[in-house]
């Protein structure tokens, strides 16, 4: 079985907001696609990590990611802080498919 990336996007760096978006995504994956442990979905990460880094683009930051995480491991949190827009947090990681 292989893996895919799978990431969203949070409007918030609030670490609490920030971690109940992500049960929520995980909670409609699973309610979505089961609860198949090989669904492509954030259901099938651990967990989450919120990291300090901060990154002024999305690029960098989905890089960053997806160096940083691992099938059946947690998502990865990372603040992106572009140019004139607020800032804002990118969760991904690799879901198992």
């Amino acid at each position: 079985m292989g893996a895919q990336s799978v990431y969203m996007t949070v409007n918030s760096t609030d670490k609490e907001v920030i971690k109940k978006e992500f049960r929520a995504r995980q909670a409609e994956d699973e309610y979505e696609y089961g609860h198949n442990p090989y669904n492509g979905t954030f259901s099938t990460l651990s967990g989450i990590e919120i990291s300090s880094r901060v990154f002024d683009n999305e690029d960098k930051a989905y890089e960053y990611v997806f160096e940083n995480t691992n099938k059946w491991g947690n998502a990865l949190a990372v603040t992106v802080k572009e140019e004139n827009k607020e800032p804002y947090t990118i969760i991904g990681g690799w879901a198992a498919c």
